[in-house]
């Protein structure tokens, strides 16, 4: 604040200086008895009144140049209200369950949207809230490996198509049979060096043939084979998101967004279908055999594939988010102000921040007693839905920390009538409902070292067969969008693209729109979008049927080309996976969008995706 505010009063301070040497040559009696010569002034008081008068002058400049922007911010809020929300802290945890408890010897699920707590640090518990739903199963898993069926004559016996094998084997606890613990689903997050991870998603994926279930035996009675589609990816449903959008927002904006502030959320298979394969097996132990067509060529891929034990891939995990609901500070309305700082906590205002403000109700006392009632958004569609119009409206605007070292952001709670002319009602409480974040403590948990000391450990309050959270990925940094001047560019580029064919416009468009939520300015986010080198459309027919119906519908289909040098350390299949979501979001009604990828290093498709519509595959 400081900062941007001192070359406004640089300028006010040279142009005061540059008046008072005209005015002192043109007065040179008036300006003795005040002690001036040229642009100079020997007198200290009359030098503070003009320092004074240019600080006051280049506020006001100042606040004439954020009006625009102040308005451009107002559009964002009602248009995409997700947009300059802060994005908080997250990580990735993993819930182990303890063996003894009676209730562990069946599925136990932990929901999607439970607190989990982090270690107290100076006075304040950083809060968390779970991503994913999390199903707890009394099972381990003790070995994986992956070998080529060229190797083995029982492998090539096997699976005659497949070009490799990755065997899982699990074991179940205290030696429950199989079929009594109800098994449906497995789902595994790959933890390990990012370029193994994002090779081995690739392949579970993309390259899977079918998966064959069972227990390690010959007996075709306890085998199952599954088709590939029992492997599917995690995070892309609307259901499934870190980040709270309402039903404003776009939720492909969310999944860029998430992609580009914690990639590692999408690092997550589910194994489906499991019901049945589960059910023949009275033993304790299941072995999955999920069958590849194709194993990479690169000896550095080789190097990378020996390397894959049980450890990197993981059961019971799920992304958290710094995120939680708290009542914000009671704000007392006087006639003093036009408007009241949004507090969570003042005792340590350093330790919160104001991720989105909910709800705002009027609380007045009166001989009767009190009574309460619900003050409307001024940005709202709620204007005209009672019979007498409310006396006022709330209105938040968001602006950055005055504080010095200090990135976070600050909300103000402004009182407006319905021309948005400040009010001033008579003295009365309003009471604040919130989504808050931690602001920045999140870096500052301890992550690593010894793990005897359990120091990294959180908490899951309710769910004591949760013997332990272990922490396995250090809190992100928050991230958060440009304000002030910056907002109105951000608000003509948003604007501008909703009428522009992202696909058929070139690069330019979707780069463009991929940049407006690399939030940070990444410099290894930034490298993937410049990745895009080729992008273009052409009409597709797919063929589509109901329950009741079937017929054709016109889509199109997207040729995508990437540089495969611009992802090292990342991975070209799970960028466009994200890509392919977000177009098939993106495209019009009653229409599809059907990916394909290649690469300027190959010459064949690197990936396909059926045709989608939505979040719906058109069958």
């Amino acid at each position: 604040m400081l900062e941007s505010l001192l070359p406004y009063y640089e300028r006010e301070l040279g142009q005061l200086r540059e008046l008072s040497g005209e005015f002192a040559r043109r007065y040179p009696k008036i300006a003795g008895r005040l002690h001036m010569e040229g642009d100079q002034c020997e007198d200290p008081h009359t030098e503070r009144l003009i320092e004074s008068f240019a600080l006051l002058a280049a506020r006001i400049h100042k606040k004439l140049d954020d009006d625009y922007p102040e308005v451009a911010g107002s559009f964002l809020d009602v248009l995409y209200p997700h947009y300059l929300q802060p994005v908080p802290s997250a990580s990735i945890v993993q819930f182990e369950c303890d063996p003894l408890r009676p209730e562990i010897a069946k599925r136990y699920r932990v929901e999607r949207g439970q607190p989990v707590h982090a270690p107290a640090m100076q006075g304040v518990v950083c809060k968390f809230r779970s991503a994913y739903p999390v199903d707890l199963y009394p099972l381990t898993l003790d070995k994986a490996r992956l070998e080529l069926t060229s190797a083995s004559p029982y492998l090539r016996q096997l699976a005659p198509d497949a070009a490799a094998i990755l065997t899982l084997e699990l074991q179940s606890q205290g030696g429950l049979p199989l079929c009594d613990i109800g098994l449906q689903s497995l789902r595994f997050f790959l933890d390990g060096e990012p370029a193994l991870m994002h090779l081995l998603y690739e392949m579970l994926l993309s390259n899977a043939l079918g998966v064959r279930v069972g227990d390690g035996s010959e007996d075709p009675a306890r085998t199952r084979v599954l088709p590939a589609s029992c492997l599917q990816p995690v995070g892309f449903g609307k259901d499934e998101g870190m980040l709270e959008y309402d039903e404003r927002s776009f939720m492909g904006y969310r999944l860029l967004t998430e992609y580009f502030c914690y990639p590692d959320k999408f690092l997550f298979v589910d194994l489906l279908q499991l019901e049945k394969p589960a059910s023949r097996l009275p033993g304790d132990k299941l072995v999955v055999q999920i069958m590849l067509k194709r194993y990479p060529d690169s000896e550095r891929h080789h190097r990378l594939l020996a390397q894959l034990q049980a450890q990197h891939l993981k059961l019971g995990c799920t992304p958290i988010v710094n995120l939680f609901q708290q009542p914000g500070e009671p704000i007392r309305v006087t006639h003093q102000k036009a408007s009241y700082p949004v507090v969570v906590d003042a005792r340590k205002p350093l330790a919160y921040e104001v991720v989105q403000l909910q709800r705002v109700v009027r609380v007045e006392k009166s001989a009767e007693g009190e009574r309460s009632e619900e003050v409307a958004p001024f940005y709202a569609t709620r204007h005209g839905s009672h019979l007498k119009a409310p006396r006022f409206y709330w209105h938040a605007s968001r602006e950055n920390s005055r504080r010095q070292s200090d990135k976070g952001s600050e909300m103000e709670l402004h009182l407006v009538d319905l021309q948005f002319n400040a009010v001033r009602p008579a003295s009365e409480v309003l009471s604040l409902s919130l989504l808050c974040s931690n602001r920045d403590l999140p870096e500052q948990i301890p992550f690593g070292g010894s793990q005897a000391t359990q120091r990294t450990d959180f908490s899951l309050p309710g769910h004591s067969v949760v013997k332990r959270v272990r922490l396995l990925r250090k809190p992100s940094a928050s991230q958060r969008s440009p304000l002030g001047r910056a907002v109105q560019w951000r608000l003509i580029s948003h604007l501008s693209l909703n009428y522009l064919s992202i696909v058929d416009s070139g690069c330019q468009a979707i780069q463009e729109m991929l940049t407006l939520y690399n939030l940070g300015d990444s410099a290894v986010n930034t490298r993937q979008i410049q990745g895009i080198v080729g992008i273009r459309s052409q009409a597709a027919v797919s063929r589509v049927s109901g329950r009741d119906f079937s017929g054709f519908v016109r889509g199109s289909e997207i040729q995508l080309t990437l540089d495969a040098d611009y992802y090292v350390g990342g991975s070209v299949y799970l960028f466009a996976s994200v890509l392919e979501r977000f177009f098939a979001l993106y495209c019009s009604p009653n229409s599809f969008s059907r990916l394909r990828v290649h690469t300027v290093q190959q010459d064949e498709e690197v990936a396909t995706w059926p045709a989608r519509a939505g979040e719906a595959l058109v069958i």
